[in-house]
């Protein structure tokens, strides 16, 4: 069934943006007001839900100050992190405005939790456990926590090009990168994983060429363990349209789509909007894309539950 979509095209609708950031509090992106999210989301017949990036531990704060810093050869570009909790020995603690901020433009919450180092997971669900507890003093509920890898590599080419070599190449970080995430899957605390393939952010301007081309055998093999061990928790694939930005397609390509869909994986579809303008980026190419894949229902997440929404949205007007 086709439904007519918000430009007026009959097609297969999306009618959640489940990504969206809440702008200085996301530590690399402008202020704004952050009623301006829900007013963008009005006008583009969307619901959205906050993932803010989580603090990180305060143990790994105070062990790597140097982490909560974008790279050096990004200069001036901010935290890479803009949430901090109590005891993380900056003398920091902006949870409390978050949340009122929140509460005061009625958006739904939610959080991107960093997969570190194995040593750093009871740490990581420390900060979960806190952060719920805090929302719930401000009358909130954590919709989802959704499981994304940032550090060390994310924020620059450079930076991952000093990943790489602290690690001893392509091939370590391969496969560190995939086996972090389904370390902190199988505790079933998550979601979604959230950008599974954003680490393909710098094929398209990497001086020298895709940095992981020579193992795409293995790169796929690793996929493949990662997406049997999220069909095993229940766990949901994002499709992230913030993609388009940098490696020129959402962070989901064909051939992991296919798998996750065989594997009868649930997808939930975020923008990764930083701005209100950036809201539903995307999306109509997504609501096709999806379709075309065999995909007949997203899920959002409501109480840490997944409800299942049909790809179609309402019914066709006659």
């Amino acid at each position: 069934m086709h439904t007519t979509s918000p430009t007026g095209r009959n097609g297969p609708v999306l009618r959640y943006d489940d990504h969206v950031h809440a702008g200085a509090y996301s530590g690399h992106a402008a202020p704004f007001p952050l009623g301006e999210l829900t007013t963008a989301a009005e006008a583009a017949r969307l619901t959205v839900c906050l993932r803010e990036h989580a603090p990180l531990p305060p143990r790994f704060i105070r062990t790597f100050p140097g982490a909560v810093r974008i790279t050096p050869d990004t200069p001036g570009a901010g935290r890479a992190v803009g949430l901090f909790i109590e005891g993380n020995g900056l003398e920091q603690d902006n949870l409390d405005d978050f949340f009122s901020d929140v509460a005061a433009a009625g958006l739904l919450l939610g959080f991107e939790i960093d997969a570190l180092d194995a040593e750093w997971l009871p740490d990581s669900i420390a900060v979960m456990q806190a952060l719920e507890e805090r929302a719930a003093r401000h009358g909130l509920a954590i919709e989802c926590f959704n499981l994304s890898h940032h550090y060390p590599w994310d924020a620059s080419y450079g930076g991952l090009q000093a990943a790489l070599a602290v690690v001893g190449g392509a091939e370590r970080f391969l496969k560190g990168y995939f086996a972090t995430l389904r370390n902190y899957v199988r505790t079933g605390l998550f979601g979604a994983v959230s950008h599974l393939e954003s680490l393909r952010k710098f094929d398209r301007t990497a001086a020298d060429g895709p940095p992981f081309a020579g193992l795409m055998p293995l790169y796929h093999k690793e996929i493949g363990l990662t997406l049997e061990t999220m069909r095993r928790y229940g766990t949901a694939l994002e499709y992230n349209t913030n993609g388009l930005t940098t490696w020129g397609r959402a962070y989901l390509s064909p051939e992991t789509l296919t798998a996750a869909v065989a594997l009868g994986i649930p997808i939930v579809v975020g923008s990764d909007a930083h701005v209100p303008a950036a809201v539903g980026r995307g999306f109509a190419g997504a609501a096709a894309e999806l379709a075309a894949a065999g995909v007949q229902e997203v899920v959002t997440f409501r109480a840490r539950r997944a409800e299942r929404v049909p790809l179609a949205g309402a019914t066709a007007a006659p």
